[in-house]
């Protein structure tokens, strides 16, 4: 049986302050899970996890956020991942759509920082351990015809997905073209993919797009959704010299007379 929350806001005029109430739909039965006032945007996503709570932690749940400001304002719903994180996270879930719809404080970006772990470079042991490791190819997921968008985490399709099922590409990669028709609209981003994984590389990912947030939610970004560009600028900073270091270390190995 599906189980809907939304959360339904508007903004109260002059402050950074939200009211509105949220509201269940669990089969037939519709239920108001209360009203609320004058809230930040931290404590009222805090009260929308609450209530998804209400229900077991196998039920699959979707959420819709609709703010009410003013007349044709369309609901959203929120993607799995999202909705997810709402319930099992709601201070990453809160990092997460602040980053993603408004641009962060110098405050949200040193906070964000000083959480990113110290950048290692991959193993080449398979893509399913390389996507949980950063190096010069930052990887997402690949499913059917589409992959998840690096630029905003929403599943868009890419070109040419039918070159996976020829007959004498079986088990290989090919690079496409991607381009994002949902909330961030990246336009032609250069991609390899395979079946279930793909990659963009780093620094073209930083060089060719003005994107100021990526979602990455692998291993290497500490499990959490999403990423800075300025971020990311650092952690690429780092792999590259820590690169360079290793590079330099296996000529002195090698040639001790060098």
């Amino acid at each position: 049986m599906s189980v809907e929350v939304t959360l339904r806001y508007r903004r109260v005029h002059g402050t950074e302050l939200s009211s509105g109430r949220v509201a269940s739909k669990d089969g037939g039965l519709h239920t108001d899970e209360g009203h609320f006032e004058e809230l930040t945007f931290n404590k009222m996503i805090s009260r929308l996890s609450e209530v998804t709570k209400n229900w077991p932690d196998e039920q699959v749940i979707s959420i819709v956020m609709q703010r009410t400001d003013r007349e044709g304002l369309l609901p959203v719903t929120l993607d799995a991942a999202t909705a997810h994180l709402i319930r099992t996270d709601p201070l990453a879930a809160i990092a997460a759509l602040s980053i993603s719809n408004r641009s962060p404080s110098g405050a949200v970006k040193r906070e964000v920082e000083n959480r990113m772990p110290i950048a290692m470079p991959p193993l080449p042991v398979g893509d399913a351990v390389l996507a949980n490791a950063f190096g010069d190819q930052l990887y997402f997921k690949v499913r059917g015809h589409e992959l998840e968008c690096p630029g905003c985490g929403f599943w868009g399709v890419y070109a040419a997905p039918s070159l996976l099922n020829h007959p004498d590409r079986k088990g290989a990669s090919f690079k496409t073209v991607f381009a994002c028709s949902k909330r961030c609209g990246c336009k032609r981003i250069l991609v390899t993919c395979n079946k279930e994984w793909g990659y963009v590389d780093t620094t073209y990912l930083l060089e060719q797009t003005t994107l100021n947030a990526f979602y990455f939610p692998r291993a290497w970004n500490g499990g959490r959704p999403w990423v800075t560009r300025d971020v990311l600028q650092q952690l690429h900073k780092q792999y590259l010299e820590e690169k360079e270091r290793a590079a330099c270390t296996a000529l002195q190995i090698n040639d001790p007379q060098g």
